[in-house]
């Protein structure tokens, strides 16, 4: 009996098959001091709907349920930062995390769950608040964006690259004249952003190949690698990520310039399928914008620490 219910805790997740727990368990206040570190990523387990009505801020999402889970993980969540996961009650994230720590992870469960971080005053965030966060900071970062603009960097969030990338060639003979054609000057100051209200994907600016922080190379495989993942959204299921966005960007009234203009030129699109567009003339002409789309995982543990190790 007592072997049987060891192995039933280890498809749990909550113990190895030895029956030693494979990840550590933290009360609230231990975890919340935890995530303060950057090199520490959060993970909500829960379902999408659980996770829209009210999260830890900078959470990623990857539901536990999902038969893709640990893909998934591999692909968003590098292994060289602890992973901090939680879900309503501990119980699935417990289970996430000894799936994961099984391939390499170090993992941390927070005892309780989302209802115990709740019960100890913790702030939790809704969707709508991510949404009006990332808003107003590409508004003050980018005071020339049309709702165009913001419609463009959470479709890269939610999407990705605007398309798959067949002709490698093509797509390398555009960066080469690209790189020939813009000085230092033509760039913004960054080295890369993030993405939408969830920066799921990064923009690497082409200033990293110019200041030999990366190679062209390097940045045109992560692209390449990125733009073709197999786990692309469907446009339907960005269609109904959208329809959230812009019902809470409705009510922000922030009385863009073309707003109405911009707002039916993207439903108009979406209804037939197609989701991307590009950048308004007002916000090149301001920004200039020149980068590649990585997703989030290829960009942490690979682009990243180039750039902190060669821009020192």
């Amino acid at each position: 009996m007592e072997k049987f219910l060891t192995c039933i805790f280890a498809t749990l997740g909550l113990t190895t098959a030895c029956g030693q727990q494979n990840f550590e368990n933290m009360e609230v206040k231990e975890f919340a001091e935890l995530i303060a570190d950057s090199n520490v990523m959060v993970l909500d387990v829960r379902k999408a709907d659980e996770f829209a009505e009210g999260h830890i801020k900078g959470a990623i999402l990857i539901d536990q349920f999902q038969s893709d889970f640990l893909e998934q993980a591999k692909v968003k969540l590098p292994k060289d930062k602890t992973i901090a996961i939680y879900c309503r009650s501990g119980r699935r994230s417990a289970n996430a995390a000894g799936k994961l720590a099984e391939v390499g992870y170090k993992c941390v469960n927070l005892k309780g769950g989302i209802l115990a971080w709740k019960d100890a005053g913790m702030p939790v965030y809704s969707s709508a608040q991510d949404i009006q966060e990332f808003v107003n900071q590409q508004l003050k970062t980018y005071p020339k964006s049309r709702l165009l603009d913001i419609y463009k960097s959470c479709f890269q969030d939610y999407m990705g690259a605007e398309h798959l990338v067949s002709d490698k060639q093509r797509v390398k003979a555009y960066l080469d004249e690209e790189l020939q054609t813009t000085s230092l000057d033509d760039l913004m100051p960054w080295y890369y952003e993030p993405c939408g209200v969830n920066g799921q994907y990064v923009r690497v600016s082409i200033r990293t190949i110019k200041e030999n922080l990366i190679t062209e190379d390097m940045l045109l495989d992560a692209f390449i690698r990125s733009a073709n993942s197999e786990k692309r959204p469907t446009v339907e299921s960005w269609r109904d990520r959208w329809h959230e966005i812009i019902g809470t960007i409705d009510q922000m009234e922030l009385n863009l310039s073309n707003y109405e203009q911009d707002r039916a030129y993207i439903d108009s699109i979406l209804s037939v399928g197609k989701y991307a567009i590009s950048h308004s003339p007002e916000y090149r002409e301001a920004n200039r914008p020149h980068y590649r789309i990585v997703e989030k995982g290829i960009f942490e543990n690979e682009i990243k620490p180039l750039i902190f190790t060669n821009a020192k």
